[in-house]
């Protein structure tokens, strides 16, 4: 089968997330559906590229998202959630996106509870804009 470093165009999927259908998420493990909802207001958008190619895409993803809030009016930044397999790959594009001047904070099992929920309480009061996770957080994040 083809990976995603097989990949030579870089492409954009996108699903509309207001269905409220059950699914099961990406890269999530086990034997059957799930019964997973995603908020109306939820935009999800999944990009497929290169590994090395991957904190310049999340830039470039960042920047257009940006540029569109920024054009609309929309005073308030939208919250941006990335997930991540390693934590050693969290921290580096955590670093990269902060360079950015997103206001970042991580979420991994490497953090203690009290930070993590702080970090959750930072991205849904707007003090923080973007959150790199890992899959620890995608399994049960409630951000309304």
């Amino acid at each position: 089968g083809r990976t995603d470093e097989d990949e030579e165009d870089e492409g954009e999927a996108e699903r509309p997330s207001g269905d409220g259908a059950g699914g099961v998420a990406p890269g999530a493990k086990g034997s059957g559906p799930s019964t997973l909802t995603v908020s109306p207001t939820v935009h999800q958008t999944v990009e497929v590229c290169s590994d090395p190619k991957k904190p310049q895409k999340l830039v470039r993803l960042l920047q257009k998202i940006r540029a569109q809030e920024t054009a609309s009016g929309q005073r308030q930044r939208s919250a941006v959630l990335v997930f991540c397999s390693q934590i050693k790959v969290l921290r580096s594009l955590a670093k990269v996106v902060e360079r950015q001047g997103e206001r970042c904070a991580a979420l991994h099992s490497g953090i203690p509870q009290v930070k993590r929920e702080q970090a959750l309480d930072d991205l849904k009061s707007g003090k923080v804009d973007t959150l790199v996770a890992t899959d620890l957080a995608s399994r049960g994040i409630h951000v309304s």
